[in-house]
């Protein structure tokens, strides 16, 4: 199944990453990796005000319990979505970014293949970060339109 592709974070690496949050001590993080990790940082989108209340919310709750929980159970639920059946006839569109590639060899390949399969699924890739949605968004904004325009 497509969980394969992605890569596995140690469990210790996990542990240590929610230490340094509870600690608060993420909140040391050089204003460098801030802009390379929320891309958003860089632009003019954001008042300054509220990239403060983004970064806030980040330290708050990253690492939270219910994220650790979400990749325990990763694989788990991977493997229930696998035996069921594939929602053919469900319309969806796929958009992918090229750098997700660098962190997850083969994920696109499993994207492509998985929405490939549908009767009503395309699927588009795009020279983007992790954040696609945000630095894509006219792009995509158009071809959703067009997609639900052109469903039978």
């Amino acid at each position: 199944t497509s969980f394969r592709v992605l890569p596995k974070v140690p469990k210790i690496q996990l542990n240590v990453m929610t230490i340094i949050s509870r600690l608060g001590l993420s909140r040391l993080m050089p204003a460098s990796d801030i802009e390379k990790n929320f891309p958003i940082m860089k632009t003019e989108d954001l008042s300054s005000d509220e990239k403060q209340q983004y970064l806030a919310l980040f330290f708050k709750s990253g690492f939270s319990k219910d994220m650790l929980r979400e990749v325990k159970f990763l694989e788990e639920n991977s493997m229930t979505a696998a035996t069921r059946a594939i929602p053919m006839n469900t319309p969806m569109y796929f958009f992918i970014s090229d750098e997700q590639e660098k962190n997850a060899h083969g994920w696109s390949k499993e994207l492509i293949s998985y929405v490939s399969s549908l009767n009503d699924g395309t699927y588009r890739k795009l020279k983007a970060s992790h954040y696609v949605h945000y630095e894509k968004a006219e792009v995509i904004i158009k071809e959703i339109k067009s997609f639900i325009n052109n469903l039978n």
